[in-house]
């Protein structure tokens, strides 16, 4: 009986530790920035082509709040698709999120925030996407 019960508890614990250990790594926080690879869980992303960045300067007074939108590119396999993204302006960094979800690929994918945020005189080169990555 002993010899089974012990048997019993190692397949149990073990059970535990692959779903607690797969489970640990996700969702991942990826900063993605332009034209440089960012790895992720199992694929790698990069912002590609132009962004259009149309938010409201958080020193100006504006009638719209406007967005910034563009083109994420992750490369899963071997095989790169591009993954559209909008953010919402005049929107701090915070747990809600100023952009759009994309389910997709076996991914979801929850766009946080674009930096540096538009100034009236500062209008940003060097942006970085925050992205929360998940697999479904």
């Amino acid at each position: 009986m002993n010899k089974l019960s012990f048997a019993f508890w190692m397949v149990l614990t073990g059970i535990l530790f692959t779903a607690c250990n797969k489970r640990s790594d996700l969702p991942v926080l990826m900063e993605v920035k332009y034209n440089e690879w960012t790895q992720g869980p199992g694929m790698r992303a990069t912002l590609t082509g132009e962004i259009n960045d149309s938010r409201c300067a958080l020193d100006v007074v504006c009638v719209w709040q406007g967005a910034a939108w563009g083109i994420m590119a992750a490369e899963i396999g071997n095989t790169v698709h591009n993954i559209p993204y909008e953010i919402k302006g005049l929107c701090e960094p915070n747990p809600d999120p100023c952009g759009n979800f994309v389910d997709t690929l076996g991914y979801q994918f929850q766009f946080l925030y674009l930096s540096p945020y538009p100034t009236e005189f500062d209008i940003p080169v060097d942006y970085v996407l925050s992205v929360k990555v998940e697999k479904n």
